[in-house]
């Protein structure tokens, strides 16, 4: 009877499976650098140590409690290489094991069985892909290429175009969507083919060129069946009761029952830890992240109660409606891009229709260049202008602190034509005319009569020896005389005749003695109750005495 011994050992990278990893975010870190502080998380007495670490690329990661193993598997995954711990507990990285020393395994020299299976659940050769999205808005390859599918022409001639479809609902740019299809196409575009060989470890009795050891590539040749391959070492299985005899399973890389296990502990881990979880009717998101539009390059951060972005616009945003805010600039429209009802172009702030405060103030300047006709601007309460020396109110215009407080010009800085002074007089005509206690005072011929068809009818004035009305060419002088040097309480009439037809009497001076004499002139004396006249020849006084 045949007894088989079967030992299931565990190495030392799996204590990393019970490590844990809380919170960690790294930007740009050597994978030496990463390793070094993702191991620091151990709480193991007996901890894990940077070994060997030969990638030398840089790597940007976020972790949200997940298991250590799996995050080294996850960064691996990105990277390449192969991941052990050795005996002084040392964690290697190598970018690869094994050798290629032209070892071979052929039949008639080392091979007793040889079994090939192939696996076509995973092939395909020509692949749609797609991203984040649904219908036109769907991240996919002719968005950075002509095609929306990646092939393999030398598979499709080997066995036919075989079309798959995938999809990744977590890419949003397509140039990583199309990084991402030819990782997959270089996975599937080949069967996988796994050979299982019986064989004389030829090793065994001394032949060291023939050691194997895992990750070395071999040939395979078996001339009856046709067989010539290049493939690596997966598994080896040694009878331990007979050194001679092993097992060995050659294989081009694809999946097996461990890598789907896998997959599916890291879909549970990923849900279990991913920031942005999506439920019926709902986004929850936990902690920052950043949204990059891949055709303008903008980015949007949303971290907590706020958001960070260069535009903010709505869905329905054209040139009549819709609002746009722009926070880089700081300006904004409400009511479409044409003719927005509110708006702020960094220096005019645009309002169409009426603006209603119920509390709160203007401060600043308030300028107004045109106050549309028919309209009018009400205000409840006082204007203050000029530093508080003109108010507006309720009560009136209240103007005061200056000498021409009041004041009307030709033009804004023109000499002054009419004003106020603080003497409490009105000036106008530049002076000429004065309104005060004292009553109106204008100065030359400035006070002029006119008729009903804005005809001038005359003038009076004032003159050095009296008053004048003037009609026309006429005048009418009180304390003027016609003749110079003969100044006193006279009335001049300078007309062509007057017309005292409608009196019924006319009045003469009265006095006792004859007044300077004058020709034509008259007077009533009391002394011998007769009018004189100042005439004849020789011109004296003389009585008018009735004929």
């Amino acid at each position: 009877m045949m007894i088989e011994t079967r030992i299931d050992a565990k190495g030392f990278l799996s204590q990393l499976a019970d490590e844990v990893v809380q919170d960690y975010t790294a930007e740009d870190l050597t994978i030496t650098e990463l390793v070094t502080e993702l191991l620091a998380f151990q709480v193991n007495l007996n901890p894990i140590t940077v070994g060997t670490i030969e990638p030398t690329v840089t790597r940007s990661i976020q972790i949200q409690e997940d298991y250590l193993l799996n995050v080294l598997k996850t960064l691996r995954d990105t990277v390449g290489g192969y991941i052990s711990v050795d005996n002084d507990r040392k964690l290697n990285w190598l970018n690869d094991i094994g050798e290629d020393k032209g070892q071979q395994i052929r039949y008639n020299k080392n091979i007793v069985g040889i079994h090939r299976s192939m696996d076509f659940d995973n092939f395909g050769n020509r692949l749609y892909c797609y991203g984040a999205g649904e219908g036109t808005a769907r991240i996919k390859l002719s968005d950075v290429q002509t095609e929306d599918y990646v092939e393999d022409v030398p598979s499709q001639g080997t066995y036919g175009v075989c079309i798959r479809k995938l999809t990744e609902r977590s890419i949003t740019h397509p140039d990583t969507l199309l990084a991402w299809a030819n990782l997959k196409l270089e996975e599937m575009k080949t069967p996988h083919c796994t050979y299982t060989v019986d064989m004389v470890y030829l090793s065994a009795i001394g032949w060291d060129f023939e050691t194997l050891q895992l990750g070395s590539y071999v040939k395979v040749i078996d001339e009856d069946l046709g067989i010539d391959i290049n493939a690596r070492i997966v598994r080896f299985v040694r009878d331990l009761s007979n050194p001679k005899n092993v097992k060995v399973e050659i294989s081009n890389p694809g999946k097996d029952i461990v890598d789907t296990l896998n997959e599916t502990y890291d879909d549970q881990q990923l849900q279990k830890s991913l920031a942005t979880k999506i439920g019926a009717g709902q986004v929850v998101v936990l902690g920052e992240f950043t949204v990059v539009d891949w055709l303008t390059a903008g980015t949007t951060n949303i971290k907590g109660d706020y958001i960070r972005s260069g535009v903010i616009q709505s869905n329905n945003w054209d040139a009549a409606h819709g609002s746009y805010y722009d926070l880089v600039t700081g300006t904004f429209k409400l009511g479409g891009s044409a003719a927005p009802k509110l708006a702020w172009d960094g220096s005019t702030l645009t309002v169409s229709g009426a603006i209603y405060a119920t509390s709160g103030e203007f401060t600043g300047t308030l300028k107004v260049t045109n106050l549309e006709s028919g309209k009018s601007l009400t205000i409840y309460g006082t204007i203050v202008a000029g530093g508080g020396a003109v108010k507006i109110s309720s009560t009136g215009i209240n103007i005061f602190g200056l000498a021409n407080g009041l004041t009307t010009r030709a033009t804004e800085t023109g000499a002054i034509q009419c004003y106020v002074g603080a003497d409490g007089k009105l000036y106008a005509g530049a002076g000429t005319v004065v309104l005060s206690s004292l009553g109106l005072r204008i100065n030359g011929q400035t006070l002029s009569l006119y008729d009903d068809s804005n005809n001038l009818a005359g003038y009076i004035y004032g003159a050095p020896q009296g008053m004048v009305i003037q009609t026309n060419s006429k005048a009418l002088s009180i304390g003027y005389a016609a003749v110079a040097g003969d100044y006193g309480n006279i009335i001049t009439i300078m007309f062509d005749e007057i017309d005292l037809i409608s009196c019924k009497y006319m009045d003469l001076p009265r006095q006792s003695s004859a007044p300077t004499g004058a020709e034509g002139r008259m007077y009533y004396d009391t002394t011998y109750h007769t009018p004189m006249c100042y005439c004849g020849s020789p011109l004296y006084w003389r009585p008018m005495v009735a004929a």
